[in-house]
């Protein structure tokens, strides 16, 4: 656009996942704020002198995102209109006690809506190596912890611990078999109600963590309370449990990356029972989380009908994957693409056919993959040999394999799969462990890990054990016959929402 161009009214369309999210679990004034959102987000945009470039895409199921620019000085921010919530007020609150220090930082707000500096949404912590993650988190963490300013109106650990009391024994008839872990539960969130007098997170995990400008990470959307510090990093641990229980230790072994150093904790707090200083000491929310994910599991799993556990994961999932792991002696884990680009060519040339001029050609091709932003990469490991490999990033427009694609998922009116989804660039295992469930496993941690709602891929156009296993995996066609330069045979370009089923469970 060019320089001085004036505020325009914000033209848009309410991200499809928001709109099923308010009409699916929303009463008469949800429906009525929905209705209202274009409305109030426009006059709001306007009101603040910006120009609107995008809705983000898929977006939240609880609030409405827009990228803007201010038209006077063309700074970039981001616009966020909440859906009306029991402690929505308190987001601003926290953000405005954090000032910036760790967290995203808070410009403006109106009626109810933020006015936010402009972070990468694209790129969240998840796309690290989980070692990496987690230090960057726990390290972020430590400046989100505050003492919150005299009078403040956040809600106590004692209030939520309440609040989840109600709802886990609201469920309890459902299982009867459940009743000994609901009952584990309950005692554990007794005891983890102590309040510490911290401002919390309050919702901390990977993925709300999101690559920054003026710092490498920064944490967003809060749901702050007042209470002890562990509660923010039981949250973060086991947002990460079925991973880190089945990523390797020190020498390979299953869980050995749970048992590691991925645990926060290390040393009990003074006055605490009794014990070596690095003895196995659990702090109570650590406690508390865990027998409340296996009270709320149990309560699920016993539900008549019911094929998906809590935020639509399958129940499952984690038995499968380890089971496979030991069946296969498989380990999924992270690598350097950069460092690892000679030897998953390898296993590429064998499984794919490529021949050493091929090779050489794709070497520097990987090099460049591995410098994009949000690039995930992991490797199928075994006995410390490179057996299989996997690797995507967050899809942009402007890469040359979208550019390709676009106009024939144009054609068929799916143009918008381009914008916040997450590409499966390569996906390869050696014949001889074919069959085995490593390709499934690789592909299901990828987009896991990946944070996005969406998937997106290509394949060859026709029926092959790739394309059958993309199908039993969620993904559906969006284009077929799809030519890429220099290429012979033509491509199926799929896509998938996430997460991605469990071809086991079917």
């Amino acid at each position: 656009m060019m320089d001085g161009m004036s505020a325009q009214p914000a033209q848009f369309t309410v991200p499809e996942r928001l709109v099923e999210s308010v009409r699916a679990g929303g009463g008469p004034q949800d429906a009525e704020w929905l209705a209202a959102l274009p409305g109030r987000f426009a006059e709001r945009v306007a009101a603040w002198g910006l120009v609107l470039e995008r809705i983000a895409v898929p977006g939240g199921r609880n609030s409405l995102v827009g990228y803007a620019y201010r038209a006077a000085d063309r700074t970039p921010v981001a616009v966020k209109l909440p859906r009306p919530a029991p402690g929505t007020a308190a987001q601003a609150a926290a953000l405005r006690v954090w000032a910036g220090r760790g967290a995203v930082l808070l410009l403006d707000e109106a009626d109810g809506a933020l006015l936010l500096e402009r972070l990468h949404g694209e790129i969240p912590l998840r796309s690290l190596a989980e070692a990496k993650a987690t230090l960057e988190a726990t390290s972020l963490l430590r400046r989100l912890w505050v003492r919150p300013p005299a009078g403040h109106s956040f809600d106590t650990l004692e209030d939520r611990a309440g609040q989840l009391t109600r709802r886990i024994a609201r469920d309890r008839a459902l299982a009867a078999d459940a009743a000994p872990l609901v009952d584990e539960a309950l005692e554990a969130v007794a005891a983890g109600a102590d309040d510490d007098g911290w401002l919390l997170h309050g919702d901390f995990h990977h993925g709300r963590v999101l690559a920054a400008d003026r710092a490498p990470w920064l944490a967003v959307g809060p749901r702050p309370l007042v209470g002890d510090r562990a509660y923010d990093l039981a949250r973060l641990v086991l947002d990460r449990a079925d991973t880190l229980a089945a990523s390797p230790g020190p020498r390979g072994r299953p869980g050995g990356g749970w048992r590691s150093c991925r645990r926060p904790w290390s040393c009990p707090p003074s006055g605490s029972a009794p014990g070596p200083c690095c003895g196995p000491w659990t702090p109570p929310w650590r406690r508390c989380g865990g027998a409340t994910r296996r009270a709320r599991s149990s309560i699920w799993s016993s539900r008549p009908g019911c094929e998906d556990g809590p935020r639509g994961r399958p129940r499952r999932q984690v038995v499968t994957s380890r089971f496979m792991e030991q069946r296969t002696g498989v380990t999924i884990e992270a690598i350097d693409l950069a460092a690892w680009a000679p030897a998953v060519l390898e296993v590429q040339a064998v499984a794919f056919g490529l021949g050493p001029q091929e090779v050489a050609v794709r070497l520097p091709i990987v090099g460049r993959h591995a410098l994009q932003p949000g690039v995930i990469a992991l490797g199928a490991m075994a006995e410390g040999r490179l057996v299989g490999f996997g690797y995507g990033m967050p899809n942009q427009r402007t890469h040359w394999w979208s550019t390709v694609i676009e106009p024939y998922l144009a054609a068929r009116g799916h143009a918008d799969w381009l914008d916040g989804v997450f590409a499966v660039t390569e996906l390869h295992v050696l014949p001889e462990f074919q069959g085995l469930g490593v390709g499934t496993r690789l592909i299901r941690a990828l987009c896991e890990r990946s944070g996005l709602d969406r998937s997106i891929l290509s394949a060859i156009d026709a029926e092959t054990p790739a394309r059958r296993l993309y199908r039993a995996l969620g993904y559906r066609d969006l284009a077929p016959a799809v030519r890429f330069p220099n290429t012979v045979r033509p491509y199926a370009v799929m896509g998938a929402h996430l997460p991605l089923r469990d071809p086991s469970s079917r």
